[in-house]
Order: C-alpha cells, then sequence, then structure tokens
C-alpha cells in the first residue's frame, strides 16, 4: 500500500521546540563564562546563533517536508497539499536562508566580531575591556586604522575616568591611548578622520592632565592643522577646530574657523551664534554687530541674538537702532522680565523717561523674587531723574 504521509503539524511543532532549546541551551552556555574572550564574542553574536540554529532545523522542515510530498499517500492526495507548501514551506526556506546569512557573523576570526563587540561595550563606558576588543580586532585587521583610532578613543575615556582619582592608571591609560593614536597615525597618515581623532585624543588629555596640558594642545592644534589642510571644505571640522580653540583660550582663532565653517554652510544658526558671542567677548563691535545680524536672519526669534546685537550697536554708538533691535526681542518675548529692563536702560540712556519708566515697571510685575530689588533700585534713579527733569522746567 501506499507509505504514510509525515504529520506536518507534528513536524512543526517538534521543530520549533527544537529551535527554541537550542536557543535557551546556547544562551546558557554563554552566560556561564562572562568573562572568557570567546564568551564575550558568544554573548554579542548569540541571537545570530539562535537564528542559525533556527535556520538549520526551518531547513531540515523544508526538506523533509519536501519529500513527503512526494511519497503517495493514501489521503489527502499530494494537489490537496500545495496550500501548505506556500504558506508554510516557502516561509522556512526563507527563515532558513536568512539564519545561515546571519551566522556568517559567528566567526571568532573576523576582526568586525570583535569590533562590535568592543562598540558595544564602550556603550556600557566598560573602557578597558571595550579596548581590549578593539586590540583584538585590530590584530586580526592591521591595516585598518579604525580599530586603533577606537582603541585610542576608549583608552582616552578611561584615562579620563581615572585622572582624579588613580594618576597612575590615569598615567598608563593616557600613555596606552598615545600609542594607539600614533599607530593609526602610521597605519593611513592622509585620512581625515583619523588625523581629526588623534587630535580629540590629545584635546581630552589636555583636559584631563593640566600637568601636561601644553603638550597635549600643541599636539590638538597640528592635527587638526593637518584634518583641515587635507579637508579645508568639511565645515564640520572647521566648527570643531573652532571650539577647540575657544575651549583652550584661543578666541581669535575660534573666530576665524568659525568663520571658515559659515562661508562653506551658511545656514547653522549655533555656529552663527558662536561666532558672535565670541566676537562680543573680544569687543569687535563692527563684526561682532554682522554676526548676530546673522545670526537673527537665520533664527528669527532668537531674543539674545536680538539683545547681542543691541548690545553691539550701543557700544557702536548708535542708540535708536540699539533700541530697534531690542524691541525685536520684546516682540518674541513679551514676557521676559530682562528685555525690559534693557529697554529701560535705553530709553534711559536716551531721555525718554517716560517709557523708561514704562518698561521698568513692566519688567518688575514679570520679575522673579531675587531681581525685584534690582527693578527697585532702577525704579528709583529713573523717578529721582524725572523729579530732575520737571524741577529744571
Amino acid at each position: 500500500g501506499d507509505a504514510p504521509g509525515i504529520s506536518l503539524a507534528s513536524f512543526a511543532i517538534v521543530s520549533i521546540g527544537g529551535a527554541l532549546a537550542f536557543a535557551v541551551a546556547l544562551v546558557t552556555w554563554v552566560g556561564a563564562s562572562p568573562t572568557s574572550e570567546d564568551a564575550l564574542v558568544g554573548a554579542y553574536v548569540s541571537h545570530f546563533a539562535t537564528v542559525h540554529f533556527i535556520g538549520v532545523i526551518a531547513l531540515i522542515a523544508f526538506g523533509t517536508i519536501a519529500a513527503s510530498l512526494l511519497v503517495p499517500s493514501s489521503t489527502p492526495p499530494p494537489v490537496a497539499r500545495q496550500p501548505f507548501v506556500v504558506l508554510v514551506v516557502a516561509p522556512l526556506v526563507v527563515a532558513g536562508a536568512l539564519g545561515i546569512g546571519y551566522a556568517s557573523n559567528l566567526s571568532s576570526v573576523r576582526g568586525d566580531v570583535y569590533a562590535k563587540l568592543g562598540s558595544t561595550l564602550e556603550r556600557r563606558e566598560a573602557w578597558a575591556r571595550a579596548a581590549a576588543m578593539y586590540e583584538r580586532a585590530g590584530d586580526l585587521t592591521p591595516m585598518w586604522s579604525r580599530h586603533a583610532l577606537d582603541r585610542a578613543r576608549v583608552l582616552t575615556s578611561l584615562a579620563v575616568d581615572a585622572a582624579t582619582a588613580d594618576p597612575r592608571s590615569f598615567a598608563m591609560a593616557a600613555a596606552a591611548a598615545e600609542q594607539a593614536a600614533g599607530e593609526a597615525w602610521l597605519i593611513d597618515p592622509r585620512e581625515t578622520d583619523n588625523q581629526a581623532l588623534v587630535a580629540r585624543v590629545h584635546r581630552r588629555l589636555a583636559e584631563a592632565a593640566p600637568a601636561d596640558r601644553a603638550r597635549h594642545v600643541d599636539a590638538a592644534e597640528r592635527y587638526y592643522a593637518l584634518a583641515l589642510a587635507t579637508s579645508p571644505r568639511r565645515p564640520s571640522l572647521w566648527e570643531e577646530a573652532g571650539a577647540f580653540h575657544l575651549q583652550v583660550g584661543q578666541p581669535e582663532k575660534a573666530v576665524e574657523a568659525f568663520g571658515r565653517a559659515l562661508e562653506l554652510d551658511p545656514i547653522q544658526p549655533e555656529l552663527a551664534q558662536l561666532r558672535a558671542r565670541t566676537l562680543a567677548d573680544l569687543e569687535r563691535w563692527d563684526e561682532a554687530h554682522e554676526a548676530f545680524a546673522l545670526w537673527v536672519e537665520l533664527e528669527p526669534d532668537a531674543v539674545e541674538g536680538w539683545t547681542g546685537m543691541a548690545v553691539a550697536l550701543t557700544r557702536l554708538e548708535r542708540p535708536v537702532d540699539a533700541i530697534a533691535a531690542m524691541r525685536q526681542a520684546l516682540e518674541h518675548a513679551p514676557d521676559d522680565s530682562l528685555v525690559h529692563r534693557n529697554l529701560a536702560a535705553l530709553y534711559r540712556d536716551q531721555g525718554e523717561l517716560g517709557r523708561a519708566l514704562q518698561h521698568a515697571r513692566a519688567g518688575r510685575e514679570l520679575a522673579a523674587a531675587k531681581d525685584v530689588a534690582a527693578f527697585d533700585v532702577l525704579l528709583r534713579e529713573l523717578e529721582r531723574l524725572r523729579a530732575n527733569a520737571v524741577a529744571a522746567e
């Protein structure tokens, strides 16, 4: 007689159960020794391994089901099983192919596997373990500078964390970070990202090591210059270099870098703000006025931008324009007590004491409790000035 057909429902249950058992067993095994390097790699790719085993089982299921369709059976006839082939067997083939595709991530001799694990550990701020994984990735792919740069970055974070608590550990991590950065530099000295990342390493070490700050600042400045010479049309790099110069007390160079960044990418309100504030700190009022004008052009509701423009115009002895700029600030922030106070001061300097008093009183009503006393002082001054003016008439 005909050979009996395989119970497809039973086989599906057994297949799914077997796949789940493999998954549980694998995760349990990986968690047994979480400190070993192999286990760390396994922990990162355990979900890939799970999918791999499910994929293998799915392909076995496909083979068995396909074979059962070729075996004569009394009932149901083979043609009646065709919908089942479409609805169940085809997805099993797809699942199997995906599982085996994901399994390519399981190799412990691939550098990118260790790099992915390093990235995971870095996000968890496990700096030393991340550095070890990046080092292993670099050993497996020695001509790829990225792994050395990644190691330099996490070693820098390790050094910064240890800067105050453990000077010896800081010194060791800082030296290792510099060495890793140097290795990346030697692999590809013309790569802009390498140059910029080496600069960032020295920049962070300059913050963490005051005793060696000058050397790190010089090194960071040198590598930023190299990166900008290699890629002079990258606005984000000019902005980063400007922020570095500002951080280390070089505002003139910061202004120049911010200006270059804006030339390349003029629609950057945050960058325009940085440049405007820096120019104001340098008291370069003509340029500051232009920079604040650009800021409010890009961000019309920037109250601080209008206020900064008013300050610049006041310093340029253009009080009427300063009042106009401050009124723009008031238009965007009618409940800002500081704007009212600034307007009161500007009107006072112009001799418009009525308007000055109006804004001083409005500002006092809006002011926080800690600022009320300052408004009271201003109001008394304005009342005295008005009384003097009336007496003079």
